[in-house]
């Protein structure tokens, strides 16, 4: 095992989250920090019209642990985290919601269950997981991913997680 300490890239996609990713972004630095894992957390803002990414450059000044990339003209998700995943500096790479849908202290559990891995998935189907949502958006997402296990064939409990961890190929 390794002496040197884990080093990861979070990688946020963002639109509008004004009120969510200042409290994240310091969440996801503080946990980390007090578990020995050096952290980038790569923004990519699709250019918020309600000010995300004023907020985290006023919230981090200068912080080399952030990175913040606004992308204009651009939209959508998964272009997004292929932006951040492409930026990002760390050899491992993860990748969250903006929303506390996944919460930064499970983030630290996701990590350190990576190492022997070549990725690790957090969903919101498994005993401690959930939703920050609706109950109706809950009962929805899990019904898709019944649709999507009888259709495919598969296994997979949760086939939209979004909160993962793997080393970044190069």
């Amino acid at each position: 095992m390794s002496d040197q300490p884990l080093a990861v890239s979070v990688v946020l996609p963002t639109y509008n989250e004004i009120a969510n990713i200042v409290p994240l972004v310091g969440e996801i630095l503080e946990r980390t920090q007090a578990a020995g894992i050096q952290v980038q957390v790569v923004v990519v803002d699709d250019d918020s019209p309600d000010g995300t990414a004023a907020a985290l450059a006023q919230a981090f000044p200068g912080d080399p642990r952030l990175k913040l990339i606004v992308r204009k003209g651009q939209r959508g998700l998964a272009t997004a985290l292929w932006r951040g995943i492409e930026q990002a500096d760390h050899p491992v790479v993860a990748t969250m919601d903006s929303d506390f849908n996944h919460h930064p202290r499970d983030l630290v559990k996701v990590l350190t269950a990576l190492p022997g891995h070549d990725l690790v998935i957090g969903s919101r189907y498994v005993p401690g997981g959930g939703m920050n949502t609706s109950v109706l958006r809950f009962r929805c997402s899990q019904a898709f991913n019944l649709l999507v296990r009888l259709a495919l064939g598969v296994k997979t409990r949760d086939n939209l997680s979004g909160f993962l961890a793997m080393a970044k190929t190069t």
